[in-house]
């Protein structure tokens, strides 16, 4: 590596170790209802989307609007599409270790000490983001769900198990993913097993 890309290099992870720490100093690890928060947020988003994912079909089925599964399932493929593509790739990036590994930093969740860089949260959040944007074009969900998922980086660096560095590089390979998905989601064969396979499957079991 070039000595200039080098120090550009630990100026990011300098700055990274600075913007955890000031963002650490947010937390009083001694307050019960912080640490509440924190745990509750750092995962709620993902079952926030899930449950939303199938209300809405439920909604389908008994008002009878078939859109409303079309919708449910790209939002669903989309962030799978995009946590497929990290995990076949992650193996690419460079390893990090977590915070607490290499930092006076005790996490306020417990994790297993994989790969830090990028965030699969992020990912996840930012997918989920962009997926309802463009498949449910419904601005209170939009709301909720951009809410949710910043809430979720958020508490994920204050609980100490990421640096926010991971959480912006996971958001911006999210919005990438997503739209790469969304840029391929009308070829035949994606409609074929990502949307009407499903919906066929699903009225065998009345759903």
């Amino acid at each position: 590596m070039p000595p200039e890309a080098d120090n550009l290099k630990q100026k990011l992870i300098s700055l990274d170790i600075s913007w955890l720490h000031g963002i650490q100093s947010w937390v009083d690890p001694a307050s019960p209802i912080q640490v509440w928060a924190i745990r509750f947020f750092s995962d709620f988003h993902i079952f926030f989307m899930a449950g939303l994912l199938v209300v809405l079909w439920l909604y389908a089925v008994y008002s009878r609007q078939p859109l409303y599964k079309e919708s449910a399932l790209y939002v669903a493929w989309t962030i799978l599409f995009s946590l497929a593509i990290y995990l076949a790739v992650n193996q690419l990036f460079p390893i990090r270790p977590r915070p607490e590994a290499v930092s006076a930093i005790t996490p306020i969740i417990a994790h297993l000490p994989d790969n830090s860089f990028p965030s699969g949260h992020a990912i996840f959040a930012a997918a989920a983001l962009v997926a309802t944007v463009l498949f449910l074009k419904i601005r209170y969900l939009t709301a909720a769900v951009s809410s949710l998922g910043i809430l979720m980086i958020l508490a994920r660096v204050m609980a100490g198990i990421h640096y926010p560095g991971d959480m912006i590089v996971g958001a911006f390979l999210g919005v990438v993913l997503s739209l790469v998905f969304y840029r391929i989601h009308r070829h035949s064969w994606i409609q074929a097993v990502c949307i009407r396979i499903p919906i066929r499957i699903a009225r065998v079991f009345r759903l």
